[in-house]
């Protein structure tokens, strides 16, 4: 039981540290995006996809590239909605509600 117990609190410890690697990452692909290159982040990306997938997680990388991508182009004149709603859905704190079909 006790071992049990420890176990448990050092997987906590880890799912945090893990979470705050791939927060830490995010923040520095945003921050990157928003000088206007894409192509200039593809390191920082490429991290950041890693550590979500060692995590579990989805950094919703694709997602945001979608969107970029759309609002960037003459598709944003038709309207980005498919591209928001996926993001949208993505970045659900409780995790996506719709899947595309």
């Amino acid at each position: 039981q006790a071992l049990r117990s420890e176990t448990q609190q050092v997987l906590k410890v880890f799912d945090c540290a893990a979470m705050s690697s791939i927060d830490a990452k995010k923040k520095e692909w945003a921050a990157c995006l928003a000088k206007g290159a894409p192509s200039r982040c593809e390191k920082i990306e490429k991290d950041l996809r890693g550590a979500s997938k060692a995590a579990g997680v989805d950094a919703c990388v694709d997602e945001t590239l979608a969107l970029m991508k759309c609002t960037a182009g003459s598709n944003r004149a038709n309207g980005c909605s498919k591209a928001f709603l996926s993001m949208r859905e993505c970045n659900r704190a409780g995790g996506k509600q719709l899947m595309a079909e």
